[in-house]
């Protein structure tokens, strides 16, 4: 471990096993940075909290899951939708391809959010970080014909396959995300970190916590 990094927590009356405060983890972030020690797993631990501040959310969430339902009955669509959004959506499997970036170097959190959906990306994201989050529904990046797609066959957006989207978390949202989309990746900020374990779902003036994926 690096001493000067330890030092830091060791005025402070603390080890690295601690929770710290943000104010506290970015100090010790930035002193372990600057002398380029190796963050060790015990020291990033303790620093999650202000390393993995913002939630990013890459791609169109629910799109894949939309689309398989779609092709599981063709019928119903072409009873639902006019003939230029079945050709749309047809264009959209054609094509449907993950968001192309790189991260390398980069000191992040990233998790692909798979068949498993959105929902449980999340929930599992808080699992291995070891935080709470609030994330706020009207942020994220769901097309309409993602919703209406859904809504035809009684399905949540949030539970279906997301494929080609990630999740990423860092300490700058804003610059991470002006990064990804110059590569030409969709990025948005949906929520953040917090220092409770409560995994929280903002919808307008309700809040609701998720519920464990199955």
């Amino acid at each position: 471990m690096c001493q000067n990094a330890l030092a830091h927590f060791d005025t402070k009356g603390l080890s690295p096993f601690d929770t710290l405060s943000d104010k506290s983890c970015e100090e010790a972030y930035n002193i372990a940075k600057k002398v380029g020690c190796r963050i060790t797993y015990f020291i990033h631990r303790a620093m999650k909290k202000y390393i993995y501040k913002d939630i990013i959310l890459t791609g169109s969430a629910g799109l894949s899951g939309a689309l398989e339902l779609a092709a599981g009955d063709p019928e119903r669509m072409r009873e639902r939708f006019p003939g230029h959004m079945l050709r749309q959506i047809s264009e959209l499997e054609k094509n449907l391809e993950p968001s192309g970036f790189s991260l390398e170097d980069e000191d992040v959190y990233i998790r692909e959010i798979g068949k498993k959906g959105l929902s449980a990306a999340l929930w599992d994201m808080g699992e291995e970080l070891g935080t709470g989050f609030s994330v706020f529904a009207d942020r994220f990046p769901v097309s309409q014909l993602t919703v209406e797609i859904c809504e035809l066959f009684g399905a949540d957006p949030l539970k279906v396959s997301s494929e080609g989207c990630f999740l990423v978390c860092t300490a700058n949202g804003n610059e991470l995300c002006g990064r990804l989309k110059a590569q030409g990746a969709d990025a948005v900020i949906i929520g953040h970190t917090e220092s409770s374990r409560g995994k929280v779902l903002v919808m307008g003036e309700i809040r609701r916590f998720l519920d464990k994926p199955r």
